[in-house]
């Protein structure tokens, strides 16, 4: 196995190549010399997202026009050029022009330490999660999930428009095909979430047993054979708010520990761990679910874990899978595993 990753005007890396010719890459080096930014240029390459920053220039260089990653991997040659008109990928040297037709040629999972906020942060970060998770392997969802953000995206247009008008001059019909089709969307979505949680409920079980673990689903319509009825009678407040007040957009998913949100539950330590498993038992759910490779990602994994849980993730890492983990020593202990220091300037 030789697989080569190649950084241009990548965040600080200006030019880099690495090469992997192991299945476990372990990355070290003083802070600030870009060991999270290697692993995050590999989840966006397989994701199209970054899981530090929702704004994609912010990962050009200062004072650079473009951004370039280029992975040859699993004998196919990934690229992605980011600028501040937008970005184009390529796959053996052939423009991409569906993302939903290359999201899952290759899967990332990735734990960093920003994951803290799965627990203690906004449900539009939840909902990021279990969207890009379940959009590597459900490529129907993946669809869906675009076609909801076209049409709610007309709706909050139309709405505001229809604020302009007093209540007796509204008209509605175009309102009711929008409704109609949202509706139809959305219901489609919260089965499918649904259906993942249970997945990925059922999957943690194998991986923590100190105590029960629960993903529950916290609808913004709590029956979705309700769904279309919701939005109509939601059309005063939505109109006065200009924007959609209920819907799949606003849903909420609530990580438990014995029953109790885990945020309220545990220590900062036992978080990290929980968090941990579940990105374990997702990988091994895509695995199952795909055909195509899967890389882990663990990003500064042993911050406040005690020697007996940093050896209990250790040793349920796949071996057999490529994984590239990063941390700012060089603490490892395993056989068959390649170090890459990262130095200002390599």
């Amino acid at each position: 196995m030789n697989n080569t990753l190649e950084l241009i005007n990548f965040r600080i890396h200006e030019n880099i190549k690495l090469s992997f010719n192991k299945n476990i890459i372990f990355i070290y080096g003083n802070n600030g010399v870009g060991k999270t930014t290697i692993l995050e240029s590999i989840y966006f390459l397989s994701t199209t997202k970054s899981f530090k920053t929702s704004t994609e220039t912010d990962m050009i260089m200062k004072d650079k026009e473009y951004a370039k990653i280029i992975f040859h991997f699993n004998n196919n040659i990934y690229e992605i050029v980011i600028s501040k008109k937008g970005k184009y990928i390529l796959v053996n040297n052939k423009e991409v022009n569906k993302i939903s037709d290359y999201i899952g040629l290759f899967n990332t999972v990735v734990f960093s330490p920003d994951d803290m906020e799965l627990i203690k942060g906004e449900p539009k970060t939840r909902r990021k999660f279990i969207d890009t998770m379940y959009s590597q392997i459900d490529k129907e969802y993946l669809e869906l999930l675009i076609r909801y953000k076209k049409m709610i995206s007309q709706r909050n247009k139309l709405l505001k428009e229809l604020s302009l008008s007093s209540y007796e001059n509204r008209d509605f019909k175009v309102l009711d095909i929008i409704d109609y089709e949202l509706s139809v969307c959305g219901i489609k979505i919260m089965e499918k979430r649904q259906y993942f949680l249970d997945l990925l409920n059922t999957h943690i079980k194998n991986y923590v047993n100190k105590y029960s673990v629960l993903i529950t689903y916290v609808k913004s319509i709590k029956n979705e054979n309700n769904y279309l009825e919701v939005l109509k009678n939601s059309r005063v407040l939505d109109i006065n708010n200009l924007t959609t007040m209920y819907g799949i957009h606003k849903d909420d998913f609530i990580i438990k520990m014995n029953d109790i949100p885990a945020k309220n539950y545990s220590s900062q330590g036992e978080q990290r761990l929980l968090l941990i498993n579940i990105k374990l038992a997702l990988f091994q759910i895509i695995k199952d679910k795909t055909s195509n490779p899967t890389i882990l990602l663990l990003d500064d994994i042993m911050s406040e874990l005690d020697k007996d849980n940093q050896n209990l993730i250790l040793s349920n890492i796949p071996v057999s899978d490529m994984v590239l983990i990063s941390n700012s020593i060089k603490i490892l202990n395993m056989k068959n595993i390649q170090e890459i220091e990262l130095k200002r300037g390599i």
